[in-house]
């Protein structure tokens, strides 16, 4: 198989297995989108980004990403706090319940990536991390 079929496949198969995970989890929480979970990923993972970062890193339109923002404005897992040099600028922050509901996903997660990966032994499962490690240091 040529290297482009093999990459074609690959990405098919990601998504596909994406998927069938999404798909299969028991208890779906429904509260909160895949986009705002990225959201929120987001904020832990870099702290108080502005409204226009969140919809640049997410390649959604600044009325699209406000939408998202608002639900978790709503919900009580972000806030939005002005930047003392720059009032014009909204920095958004997650609260203690929005770092409640990212832990609650990832446990979720890893108990669907856990039963997804068991027909691999623990060799395979060293590889696919040493794999995907090289994978995200080139990206």
């Amino acid at each position: 198989m040529k290297r482009k079929d093999l990459l074609v496949e690959i990405v098919e198969d990601m998504a596909l297995m994406r998927r069938k995970m999404l798909h299969s989890r028991s208890a779906c929480d429904h509260s909160v989108t895949h986009a705002q979970m990225g959201i929120l990923m987001m904020l832990q993972q870099e702290g108080g980004l502005g409204l226009k970062e969140v919809a640049s890193r997410m390649c959604a339109s600044s009325s699209a990403a406000t939408q998202m923002v608002n639900g978790l404005v709503k919900a009580g897992h972000v806030v939005r706090k002005e930047d003392a040099s720059d009032r014009r600028k909204i920095g958004l922050t997650l609260t203690a319940a929005g770092r409640k509901k990212l832990d609650q996903a990832k446990q979720a997660h890893v108990a669907a990536f856990t039963k997804a990966l068991e027909p691999l032994s623990d060799t395979e499962l060293a590889q696919w991390h040493t794999f995907q490690r090289k994978i995200i240091a080139n990206l």
